[in-house]
């Protein structure tokens, strides 16, 4: 490893032989990291949530390393929660009206009020730009 930052690269040739950088490091330990707190995350995830979606991604990952579970059969279990809770939420909603939100048709493009605009502005002015009823004019600036 060297410890050099040449031109932001993982990797070197230093005599012939390609070293690791510093860059490539601090890349491995942030990725480590990220899976740290990815598998720390399972329990949060039970202790949290009741949806049997992320409940079975999170027992498929707990039970990696003792029972191996095979893709199709994963893909069909995760299929199935969400057609069943699909079908639950259509026969849950059956008979209920639609209902429309309703706006005032306006164009693609509009131009804002003064009023719209003085509600937006931030806290100090833009340069050039003096509030309405301020008694000045650009010259004063």
């Amino acid at each position: 490893m060297t410890d050099a930052y040449p031109a932001l690269r993982f990797l070197i040739r230093k005599a012939g032989i390609a070293v690791a950088t510093p860059l490539l490091a601090v890349l491995v330990l942030v990725e480590i990291t990220d899976v740290i707190f990815a598998v720390d995350s399972i329990p949060a995830i039970f202790a949290l949530t009741s949806e049997p979606f992320l409940i079975w991604v999170g027992i498929k990952m707990l039970l990696l390393d003792v029972f191996y579970i095979p893709t199709t059969m994963s893909l069909a279990v995760v299929v199935t929660i969400i057609t069943v809770s699909m079908v639950a939420s259509l026969r849950a909603t059956r008979g209920q009206g639609r209902s429309e939100v309703h706006t005032e048709p306006a164009g693609v493009f509009r131009i804002a009020a003064d009023e719209e605009l003085a509600a937006v502005e931030p806290v100090y002015r833009r340069r050039g730009r003096v509030p309405a009823g301020s008694g000045r004019d650009r010259s004063d600036e």
